[in-house]
């Protein structure tokens, strides 16, 4: 992939890289597999485009932008926000985790969940395709740093019980 001496100043100012870790690739990859033809073919062109990569919550959330004049396709969801699909994986020690792959007004913006350290294979995970989940992040980044979500804080209750 060839980049632009522009997207390297972006990653030098802005952070992040300009392409996607082997993991976060392998989970659009699984889910790109489940798509119809169409759609897969704008999830790839999608990511084909991206500029860059932030990581603001390492292995629990990525966040891609495109360039302004990016003229890959997009989804016909385009909504402020829709779960293109939810990935279920096999973690080595035996558990389950699951990342959500969002949409921003029809193209791929997030992944959210546990991303995993190392590429999964396909046999490893179920994946479950518009799902019709919203992001939870958020709110769960909140609680983390303050104790409680945004919405207690506004009604003056705790999400803790």
């Amino acid at each position: 992939m060839k980049t632009r001496l522009s997207d390297w100043f972006s990653i030098l100012i802005h952070g992040g890289t300009n392409s996607l870790f082997p993991a976060e690739a392998s989970l659009l990859s699984v889910v790109a597999d489940s798509l119809s033809a169409d759609d897969r073919q704008i999830l790839q062109r999608q990511i084909a485009d991206i500029r860059l990569v932030q990581r603001p919550q390492p292995r629990r959330m990525i966040i891609c932008f495109y360039r302004k004049n990016s003229d890959s396709p997009q989804f016909a969801q385009k909504d402020y926000e829709n779960c293109l699909a939810r990935i279920t994986w096999k973690h080595p020690e035996g558990k389950k985790a699951k990342v959500k792959v969002m949409l921003h007004k029809g193209r791929f913006q997030t992944l959210e969940g546990h991303i995993p350290e190392a590429p999964i294979r396909s046999v490893d995970c179920t994946v479950e395709i518009w799902p019709s989940l919203s992001s939870t992040l958020p709110d769960a980044v909140d609680r983390l740093e303050h104790g409680r979500n945004k919405n207690a804080q506004q009604t003056g209750t705790s999400d803790d019980g």
